[in-house]
């Protein structure tokens, strides 16, 4: 049997640097599908208060992940980023982030979801509506045509 090396641990600026290259690109990308969310909702019939609870959730997520980038920079800038328990506080706001981008990826999958069921509903009812129309007008052509 073969005694592995424990893995040396890594250093709170090897944290800090993955998480905000993971945080900044995601907060852009998040951004931009929320653009693109927001005129899709206006489209497919997204009610208002859905809207504003939706904007009011992915707020709360980018807070969230801002306020942890701030901790991040102001821990590295620190003399003791190496101490074991900047490297604890950078495990754990590595993990975090993970977590929250994994909470926000499902929230925008669901909310796109949801607002393309709501484009849905909407087509479905305007061709509802047509259909509901034609049966009035074969009528009204038909007593034209007996006249």
């Amino acid at each position: 049997m073969t005694c592995q090396p424990a893995p040396a641990p890594r250093s709170f600026h090897e944290d800090a640097r993955q998480f905000l290259a993971h945080t900044l690109p995601t907060l852009r990308r998040f951004d931009a599908q929320l653009h693109a969310l927001a005129g899709s909702a206006r489209a497919g019939g997204m009610t208002l208060a859905t809207r504003h609870a939706f904007l009011l959730r992915l707020a709360g997520y980018e807070a969230d992940l801002k306020a942890m980038a701030g901790i991040a920079r102001t821990l590295a800038a620190t003399q003791q980023h190496d101490s074991p328990a900047a490297q604890a506080m950078g495990a754990m706001l590595t993990a975090r982030g993970a977590d929250l981008h994994l909470q926000m990826e499902d929230f925008l999958a669901q909310s796109l979801g949801d607002c393309g069921m709501a484009q849905d509903r909407a087509a479905r009812a305007a061709r509802a509506g047509t259909r509901a129309a034609m049966p009035a007008r074969d009528s009204a052509r038909a007593v034209t045509a007996g006249a």
